[in-house]
C-alpha cells in the first residue's frame, strides 16, 4: 500500500472460474470464495468458449485461503449443480451459506463441508 506496486501473492493454474468472487473473514483469516467449473470441460477455447455461452456445464464452489492459494472446501463432483449467470458474484448468505444465481431461474445454495480430494 505504500508503494502502490502490485504483486502477485500466488498462483492457481488449475483454478477454473469465470465469475467474480468474495472475501470473507477477518485480513488474517481471509477466505477466497469463487465458483469452480467442473474439470470435466475441455480447456481447448473453442469447446470451453461453447460451454460457457450455452450455459451446458456443471460447477460448484471452491473457499481457499486468501493468503496462499491452497484449497480449504469444494464438494465433491456428485454435487456440481447446473451452471450459473457467467459474471455473477457469490452471495454471502447466513450460517456459511452461498447463494448463486442459475441460468434457468434457479437459485443453489452451498454450505461448507468436509474437503473433499
Amino acid at each position: 500500500q505504500t508503494t502502490g506496486v502490485m504483486t502477485t501473492v500466488w498462483n492457481r493454474p488449475d483454478w477454473r472460474t469465470t465469475d467474480y468472487f468474495s472475501l470473507v473473514g477477518p485480513a488474517n483469516q481471509r477466505i477466497l470464495i469463487s465458483q469452480y467449473l467442473n474439470p470435466n470441460i475441455s480447456t481447448s477455447t473453442s469447446v470451453l468458449q461453447a460451454a460457457l455461452y450455452s450455459g451446458n456445464y456443471t460447477e460448484t464452489v471452491e473457499w481457499a485461503n486468501a493468503s496462499t492459494g491452497t484449497t480449504i472446501l469444494r464438494p465433491p463432483s456428485s454435487a456440481y449443480t447446473p451452471s450459473t449467470a457467467l459474471g455473477s458474484l457469490p452471495n454471502l448468505g447466513y450460517g456459511g451459506l452461498i447463494y448463486m444465481m442459475g441460468n434457468t431461474g434457479s437459485i443453489y445454495f452451498y454450505k461448507p463441508s468436509a474437503l473433499s480430494n
